[in-house]
């Protein structure tokens, strides 16, 4: 077991964290394409990848993104943030895309730490429709593509904690409980 555990992939997801502070430094344009590379190679329904990336690294963008968008504010000061979106209609099982979205915007992030990047999930609440909708509205999103999330990304100012996160009793084999 302990062998498996280092591998260098799986010791990148248990070290991921919230990073919230960035240093001021850019991520090159090659590192973006490397995390959206990532990111459209993640689990898809189907293989519908009705997923769509905005790439925001332009800081009016991002400080009027955070204004909007309350629970958007680490983008101020992040280098680059990139807004997950879906096309619910272009997919072959329309209720997946936001599993599909999930599962690019989680290899974004695991793509980050190991490039030795930080970075954050923010979501966007399904609950809070106007406030999608600006969003929608201020980034010129096409008619059909929905907000998902959006992942604030750069090198880390700041670390965290590495927490043993692994629980036993939140596992089930069969019919036990």
């Amino acid at each position: 077991m302990e062998n498996i555990m280092e591998n260098t992939t799986l010791m990148d997801i248990f070290k991921r964290r919230s990073i919230r502070k960035f240093q001021a430094k850019e991520v090159p344009k090659e590192v973006i394409t490397v995390l959206l590379y990532a990111a459209m190679n993640a689990p898809s329904a189907c293989n519908q990848r009705c997923w769509h990336f905005v790439v925001i690294r332009d800081q009016e963008i991002k400080d009027k993104l955070s204004q909007i968008h309350g629970g958007y504010h680490t983008i101020k000061n992040a280098p680059v943030s990139i807004l997950v979106c879906g096309e619910p209609k272009a997919a072959t099982l329309p209720s997946f895309w936001e599993h599909d979205c999930a599962a690019a915007s989680e290899n974004i992030l695991i793509a980050a730490q190991s490039l030795g990047l930080g970075g954050v999930w923010q979501g966007a609440n399904p609950a809070e429709p106007e406030q999608l909708d600006m969003v929608s509205d201020f980034v010129r999103l096409p008619v059909g593509i929905k907000p998902f999330a959006i992942l604030s990304i750069g090198y880390p100012a700041e670390t965290g904690n590495v927490k043993d996160k692994f629980d036993p009793n939140k596992i089930h084999f069969d019919y036990q409980w």
